[in-house]
């Protein structure tokens, strides 16, 4: 009874094929996704929300102003008096020193010379 009928089996769709269809039906998905963003269905956004729909806030402006005070206080060095200085008027004398130099760093030594196994 079976001698009649010959059984063929399916061959499985090649790698290529199968990659085609994957391909394509996801860009045919990602395209239906992107109508709908464009047409304002948004899923994730709900039924009720469109991107028209924002609703705005009153505008407030908070002025801050800043004032910075610098306050300094000028205070007179000491004076001395010396015995060699002599003045004829009554105007009093004053006599400021200067900061004294800053002097540079030392000199820093020069490196060993390199000796080799050669010389």
């Amino acid at each position: 009874m079976t001698e009649g009928r010959t059984v063929t089996r399916r061959r499985k769709p090649s790698a290529a094929t199968v990659f085609l269809a994957s391909a394509a039906l996801f860009v045919a998905a990602l395209g239906y996704l992107g109508y709908q963003l464009a047409a304002g269905r948004d899923p994730a956004l709900g039924p009720n929300a469109t991107v028209a729909e924002k609703q705005t806030r009153p505008l407030v402006i908070h002025r801050r102003i800043i004032r910075r005070r610098i306050v300094t206080t000028v205070v007179p060095s000491p004076v001395t008096v010396s015995s060699s200085t002599v003045s004829s008027g009554s105007a009093p004398t004053s006599s400021y020193s200067a900061p004294a130099p800053v002097s540079a760093p030392a000199p820093v030594a020069a490196p060993a010379p390199v000796v080799s196994a050669s010389s």
